[in-house]
């Protein structure tokens, strides 16, 4: 497929290009490329003139939407979840689950791992664990009776049901720092649900923790004399943030504070988006029935985009933060993240007013109603 005139995503800002596409991968970038070359005869055309190319949308951090919980342990939820994001412009995903009791947990985890290859819309890359090994005293919306230490043996058996991407975990329950030395090689650990102190959190960087669940939330505020977890990962020079940008889980100020601070390499946008089953629905957030407790998000990345140009963030800022960032964390930039020659051809395409138009998923226009 040629795809003719974009105004192509190229890292920094948007340039004119052409872009080639053949077996799922970008093979060709350029101006002015011929609709046929040695290896085909014929190449389909996409005049795209006025279109804007953006590489697909990574969401590393979600759990499910409109009743479909990934954690209930079915494929049919990790499947529904898959074309539910691509209508949204998310063409990979890792499918996220909460704080389970062992058994659930495995349940939930060998659920992923059986859909994966089963796809029909966004791509699965590996399991993102919420939990359980977080801190009791910031549950948020977990299950605080299935809060545990970390455990090796745990881990180990879970990895053999799915390959395990991120895990997210508190750097000062027992243990923590034990388990990310052990498994920061495999996976990527992550500051969650946490009561840290900002030397505490240090150390957690210094033994293999690399990112931050949902900066801001379920965390200690940023204090000028107790800093916490905030102030750690502002001050690291290469640990990664993730960020709901729904309006509501961080107001705006904050939202700039974290992007000027992370800068264009270490802010991760993320949906957070949560089922909502058995919590009620406030202006498009989710929240417990105390109705003051956030339960998680009711967005998607392609909203929150939206949501970020539209308070001031700069556009190639929020891009990077919704693609090449994301996959980076989970080890994956070297596939997909970016409009670049070898990778896979997933990108979207949107109008001036950052409307989007349409996904495609391996050089396939994603359509909900015919199979991929």
């Amino acid at each position: 497929m040629l795809i003719r005139n974009a105004a192509v995503f190229t890292g920094d800002g948007f340039q004119r290009l052409d872009v080639r596409t053949a077996g799922g991968i970008i093979t060709e970038i350029g101006s002015h490329l011929p609709q046929t070359n040695e290896l085909l005869n014929e190449c389909p055309c996409l005049e795209a003139d006025g279109l804007y190319m953006l590489p697909g949308f990574v969401d590393i951090h979600v759990h499910g939407f409109a009743g479909t919980d990934v954690s209930d342990g079915s494929e049919e939820s990790v499947l529904a979840l898959s074309k539910h994001l691509a209508a949204k412009g998310i063409t990979c995903f890792c499918p996220t689950t909460m704080t389970l009791p062992c058994e659930k947990l495995a349940a939930a985890v060998r659920a992923i791992g059986n859909s994966m290859g089963k796809e029909k819309g966004a791509h699965i890359l590996g399991v993102h664990l919420e939990g359980p090994y977080i801190s009791p005293e910031r549950v948020g919306a977990q299950d605080k009776t299935a809060v545990r230490p970390p455990h090796r043996n745990e881990f180990r058996a879970l990895q053999a049901l799915a390959p395990i991407e991120l895990i997210s975990a508190a750097p000062e329950v027992p243990g923590a720092l034990e388990f990310a030395q052990e498994t920061s090689c495999s996976c990527t650990i992550s500051v969650a649900h946490t009561s840290a102190t900002y030397s505490e959190t240090v150390l957690g960087l210094e033994s293999g923790f690399s990112h931050f669940t949902h900066l801001y939330n379920a965390m200690p505020p940023l204090h000028h004399r107790e800093p916490g977890p905030i102030a750690a990962a502002f001050e690291s020079r290469c640990a990664t943030a993730e960020l709901i940008c729904d309006g509501i889980h961080v107001s705006a100020p904050m939202l700039h504070l974290a992007f000027r601070e992370l800068g264009r390499d270490r802010a991760v946008v993320v949906s957070d988006a949560v089922s909502g089953a058995g919590a009620e629905l406030i202006h498009s957030a989710w929240y417990l029935p105390d109705g003051k407790t956030l339960a998680g998000s009711a967005t998607n990345l392609f909203e929150e985009y939206r949501k970020l140009l539209s308070i001031g963030i700069a556009e190639a800022t929020v891009i990077r933060a919704c693609t090449v960032n994301p996959a980076r964390v989970v080890r994956k930039a070297e596939e997909i993240g970016s409009i670049a020659i070898g990778k896979r051809a997933n990108f979207l395409l949107a109008d001036r007013h950052r409307n989007l138009i349409a996904t495609y998923i391996g050089g396939v226009e994603y359509n909900a109603h015919v199979e991929i």
